[in-house]
């Protein structure tokens, strides 16, 4: 998460990072510079008042960080097929739910189990062009 934080930093062209972050967002200066100097690990509520004070989007710049650091290792295409299709069948439902909040629970599950195997198939299908 610093590597990335650092890199937005730059792009923002500060004089002093440390300084006018500090002045921004009222954390200290110190402790803005352990974070750019990768002394320390950035905390996500840090970031998301950076980006807020800033008017970044901080999934744009930071969620696929954040997801790539807890994603397991994966040994073989058939793992990362599986962890593909847990994560979309999750962001599904999360989304499925969104839609679906005045719905019925029977109408709902209906829902997510068809979108679901029609997820799994194409993926099935991705996996078996990669053979």
């Amino acid at each position: 998460m610093n590597k990335r934080f650092i890199e937005v930093v730059e792009s923002l062209n500060f004089a002093f990072p440390a300084t006018e972050i500090s002045e921004k967002i009222g954390y200290s200066k110190g402790k803005i510079s352990e974070y750019l100097n990768n002394k320390k690990k950035v905390p996500k509520a840090f970031l998301l008042k950076f980006c807020k004070a800033y008017k970044l989007n901080y999934d744009a710049l930071f969620k696929e960080n954040e997801i790539m650091a807890q994603a397991p290792k994966v040994e073989n295409e058939s793992d990362m097929a599986l962890i593909i299709l847990v994560h979309t069948i999750k962001d599904e439902l999360l989304e499925l739910i969104a839609e679906q909040k005045n719905k019925s629970l029977a109408v709902v599950q209906d829902d997510f189990k068809r979108r679901a195997i029609a997820k799994q198939k194409e993926l099935l299908k991705r996996l078996t062009s990669l053979s």
